[in-house]
């Protein structure tokens, strides 16, 4: 796989994840960049597909999916720890 094909499928991940993190759970690109700790634009930027969350990010990412999926409020995650 070239490099080229693996940072597009990349951003595949990165912008499908988002996209149903948000609109599954009803949260706004705002909401959602003060609970990762981006800026809303970072959001837009993944979900739009422009760039890719760090693995850091998507760790958090996954994290905060949790949260919601278990009907937790989300607080804000900073390096992997929970912060409300």
């Amino acid at each position: 796989m070239t490099t080229r094909v693996r940072n597009q499928r990349q951003r595949e991940i990165g912008r499908r994840v988002v996209e149903r993190l948000r609109e599954g759970e009803l949260l706004t690109q705002d909401q959602l960049a003060r609970a990762v700790g981006v800026s809303r634009q970072t959001v837009n930027n993944w979900e739009t597909g422009m760039v890719t969350p760090s693995v850091r990010n998507l760790g958090v990412l996954v994290r905060v999916w949790g949260q919601l999926s278990r009907g937790e409020p989300v607080g804000v995650v900073v390096s992997g720890e929970e912060n409300t």
